[in-house]
Protein backbone atom coordinates (compact mmCIF):
# COMPACT_ATOMS: atom_id res chain seq x y z
CA UNK A 1 0.00 0.00 0.00
CA UNK A 2 1.32 3.50 -1.28
CA UNK A 3 -0.88 5.53 0.91
CA UNK A 4 -4.20 5.37 2.85
CA UNK A 5 -6.17 7.97 4.88
CA UNK A 6 -9.30 7.36 7.44
CA UNK A 7 -10.00 7.61 11.33
CA UNK A 8 -12.01 4.78 12.88
CA UNK A 9 -15.39 5.32 14.24
CA UNK A 10 -15.24 6.88 17.54
CA UNK A 11 -12.08 8.71 16.05
CA UNK A 12 -9.60 7.57 18.61
CA UNK A 13 -7.33 6.47 15.53
CA UNK A 14 -6.05 7.90 12.45
CA UNK A 15 -5.53 5.52 9.34
CA UNK A 16 -3.78 8.74 7.00
CA UNK A 17 -0.80 8.14 5.69
CA UNK A 18 1.45 8.62 2.60
CA UNK A 19 3.18 5.90 3.15
CA UNK A 20 0.27 3.44 3.58
CA UNK A 21 1.13 3.03 7.65
CA UNK A 22 -1.42 0.46 8.00
CA UNK A 23 -1.35 -2.43 5.82
CA UNK A 24 1.82 -1.65 4.05
CA UNK A 25 2.16 -5.31 2.38
CA UNK A 26 -1.23 -7.05 1.65
CA UNK A 27 -0.97 -10.69 0.53
CA UNK A 28 -2.12 -11.54 -2.72
CA UNK A 29 -4.75 -14.81 -2.33
CA UNK A 30 -7.68 -15.01 -4.21
CA UNK A 31 -9.65 -12.69 -2.83
CA UNK A 32 -10.52 -8.59 -4.38
CA UNK A 33 -6.80 -7.79 -4.92
CA UNK A 34 -6.50 -10.55 -7.23
CA UNK A 35 -9.63 -9.42 -9.10
CA UNK A 36 -8.38 -5.49 -9.42
CA UNK A 37 -5.16 -6.13 -8.97
CA UNK A 38 -4.56 -8.68 -11.32
CA UNK A 39 -7.33 -9.45 -13.83
CA UNK A 40 -7.68 -5.95 -14.28
CA UNK A 41 -11.72 -6.16 -13.03
CA UNK A 42 -13.87 -3.42 -10.80
CA UNK A 43 -15.41 -4.42 -7.54
CA UNK A 44 -18.45 -2.64 -6.13
CA UNK A 45 -19.77 -4.26 -2.62
CA UNK A 46 -22.66 -2.81 -1.63
CA UNK A 47 -23.80 -4.41 1.47
CA UNK A 48 -20.69 -4.87 3.12
CA UNK A 49 -21.90 -6.82 6.26
CA UNK A 50 -24.04 -9.38 4.83
CA UNK A 51 -20.75 -9.92 2.26
CA UNK A 52 -18.38 -13.06 2.81
CA UNK A 53 -16.43 -13.85 -0.39
CA UNK A 54 -14.52 -10.55 -0.51
CA UNK A 55 -14.21 -9.14 2.89
CA UNK A 56 -11.13 -10.41 4.94
CA UNK A 57 -12.23 -8.87 8.48
CA UNK A 58 -15.70 -8.98 8.18
CA UNK A 59 -15.46 -8.24 12.64
CA UNK A 60 -13.26 -4.36 11.73
CA UNK A 61 -16.42 -3.87 8.55
CA UNK A 62 -19.01 -4.52 11.30
CA UNK A 63 -17.30 -2.50 14.15
CA UNK A 64 -16.31 0.52 12.09
CA UNK A 65 -19.73 0.73 10.26
CA UNK A 66 -18.63 -0.40 6.49
CA UNK A 67 -20.96 -0.22 4.34
CA UNK A 68 -19.80 -0.58 1.32
CA UNK A 69 -16.54 -1.55 -1.12
CA UNK A 70 -15.22 0.13 -3.83
CA UNK A 71 -12.14 -0.82 -6.08
CA UNK A 72 -10.89 0.15 -9.82
CA UNK A 73 -7.41 -1.09 -10.77
CA UNK A 74 -5.15 2.03 -11.77
CA UNK A 75 -4.69 0.98 -16.26
CA UNK A 76 -2.94 3.22 -18.33
CA UNK A 77 -1.78 1.79 -22.19
CA UNK A 78 -2.75 -1.36 -20.94
CA UNK A 79 -0.56 -2.02 -17.77
CA UNK A 80 -1.91 -2.40 -14.17
CA UNK A 81 -0.06 -0.02 -11.93
CA UNK A 82 -1.98 -0.46 -9.02
CA UNK A 83 -5.29 -0.55 -7.15
CA UNK A 84 -7.71 2.39 -5.83
CA UNK A 85 -9.80 1.17 -3.04
CA UNK A 86 -12.65 2.73 -0.60
CA UNK A 87 -13.92 1.77 2.51
CA UNK A 88 -17.28 3.61 3.05
CA UNK A 89 -19.68 3.95 5.59
CA UNK A 90 -22.45 5.60 3.44
CA UNK A 91 -23.73 3.61 0.67
CA UNK A 92 -21.74 3.90 -3.27
CA UNK A 93 -23.84 4.01 -5.46
CA UNK A 94 -23.39 2.82 -9.52
CA UNK A 95 -22.75 6.60 -10.33
CA UNK A 96 -20.38 7.11 -7.72
CA UNK A 97 -18.70 3.85 -8.53
CA UNK A 98 -18.40 5.36 -12.27
CA UNK A 99 -16.77 8.46 -11.07
CA UNK A 100 -13.99 6.91 -9.05
CA UNK A 101 -13.62 5.32 -12.40
CA UNK A 102 -13.04 8.19 -13.75
CA UNK A 103 -10.63 8.89 -11.02
CA UNK A 104 -8.39 6.20 -11.14
CA UNK A 105 -7.87 6.75 -14.86
CA UNK A 106 -6.67 9.78 -14.08
CA UNK A 107 -4.73 8.76 -10.87
CA UNK A 108 -3.27 6.07 -13.95
CA UNK A 109 -2.33 8.87 -16.51
CA UNK A 110 -0.46 10.91 -13.73
CA UNK A 111 1.89 7.99 -12.43
CA UNK A 112 2.51 6.86 -15.42
CA UNK A 113 3.59 10.53 -16.28
CA UNK A 114 5.31 10.95 -13.49
CA UNK A 115 7.25 7.59 -14.22
CA UNK A 116 7.77 8.50 -17.71
CA UNK A 117 9.32 12.32 -16.29
CA UNK A 118 11.79 10.51 -13.83
CA UNK A 119 12.99 7.83 -15.89
CA UNK A 120 13.60 11.12 -18.83
CA UNK A 121 15.64 12.69 -15.80
CA UNK A 122 17.85 9.60 -14.70
CA UNK A 123 18.60 9.10 -18.72
CA UNK A 124 19.32 12.66 -19.13
CA UNK A 125 21.47 12.66 -16.19
CA UNK A 126 23.22 9.33 -17.06
CA UNK A 127 24.00 10.68 -20.74
CA UNK A 128 25.56 14.08 -19.19
CA UNK A 129 27.70 11.59 -16.56
CA UNK A 130 28.88 9.46 -19.64
CA UNK A 131 29.45 12.51 -21.65
CA UNK A 132 31.81 14.08 -18.80
CA UNK A 133 33.49 10.90 -18.54
CA UNK A 134 34.34 10.66 -22.30
CA UNK A 135 35.71 14.18 -21.95
CA UNK A 136 37.83 13.25 -19.34
CA UNK A 137 38.91 10.08 -21.92
CA UNK A 138 39.83 12.06 -24.21
CA UNK A 139 41.02 15.27 -22.44
CA UNK A 140 44.03 12.77 -22.23
CA UNK A 141 44.76 11.50 -25.31
CA UNK A 142 47.96 13.31 -26.94
CA UNK A 143 46.49 14.45 -29.74
CA UNK A 144 43.26 16.45 -31.13
CA UNK A 145 39.72 15.32 -30.40
CA UNK A 146 37.00 16.69 -30.78
CA UNK A 147 33.48 15.53 -29.37
CA UNK A 148 30.29 16.01 -31.00
CA UNK A 149 26.86 15.82 -28.73
CA UNK A 150 24.59 12.96 -30.36
CA UNK A 151 22.02 16.20 -31.08
CA UNK A 152 24.71 18.11 -32.68
CA UNK A 153 24.02 20.88 -30.28
CA UNK A 154 27.62 21.35 -29.24
CA UNK A 155 31.47 20.39 -29.88
CA UNK A 156 34.25 20.09 -27.57
CA UNK A 157 38.27 20.51 -28.42
CA UNK A 158 39.94 18.35 -25.77
CA UNK A 159 43.04 19.72 -23.71
CA UNK A 160 45.73 18.60 -26.53
CA UNK A 161 43.79 20.54 -29.46
CA UNK A 162 42.67 23.87 -26.48
CA UNK A 163 46.86 24.03 -27.07
CA UNK A 164 47.27 23.97 -30.40
CA UNK A 165 44.19 25.82 -30.95
CA UNK A 166 43.88 28.10 -28.14
CA UNK A 167 40.41 27.72 -25.80
CA UNK A 168 37.82 26.53 -28.21
CA UNK A 169 34.19 27.49 -26.94
CA UNK A 170 31.62 25.23 -27.44
CA UNK A 171 29.83 25.49 -30.64
CA UNK A 172 27.06 23.84 -33.16
CA UNK A 173 29.50 21.47 -35.16
CA UNK A 174 29.67 23.56 -37.96
CA UNK A 175 30.49 26.71 -36.47
CA UNK A 176 33.37 24.56 -34.25
CA UNK A 177 34.91 23.66 -38.03
CA UNK A 178 35.39 26.69 -38.93
CA UNK A 179 37.17 27.82 -36.01
CA UNK A 180 39.95 24.27 -36.48
CA UNK A 181 39.79 23.62 -40.17
CA UNK A 182 42.10 25.17 -42.96
CA UNK A 183 39.43 27.07 -45.38
CA UNK A 184 40.40 25.02 -48.11
CA UNK A 185 39.51 21.65 -45.68
CA UNK A 186 36.07 23.33 -44.00
CA UNK A 187 33.58 22.53 -47.27
CA UNK A 188 34.24 18.48 -47.17
CA UNK A 189 34.82 18.19 -43.81
CA UNK A 190 31.66 19.81 -43.16
CA UNK A 191 29.59 17.52 -45.61
CA UNK A 192 31.49 14.41 -44.45
CA UNK A 193 30.06 15.56 -40.69
CA UNK A 194 26.65 16.54 -41.61
CA UNK A 195 25.93 12.42 -43.55
CA UNK A 196 27.83 11.24 -40.31
CA UNK A 197 25.66 13.00 -38.00
CA UNK A 198 22.35 12.15 -40.13
CA UNK A 199 23.09 8.56 -40.66
CA UNK A 200 24.68 7.81 -37.15
CA UNK A 201 27.78 6.24 -39.22
CA UNK A 202 31.76 7.15 -38.45
CA UNK A 203 33.16 9.13 -40.91
CA UNK A 204 35.30 7.53 -43.82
Amino acid sequence: MAASAGSSKDQTEQWSSIEGRYFQRIPIGGRKLDVIGVAGKSILVQDVPQDKEWILRPEWARKEGISSFAGHPLISRGQILGVMVIFSRLPVTEQEFGWLRMFADQAAVAITNAQAFEALQQAKALQEQQSEQLRQVIDLAPMHMFLWEADGSASYGNRKSAEYFGEIPQKPPMEFLDLVTHPDDAGKLKEAVQKSLARGEPIG
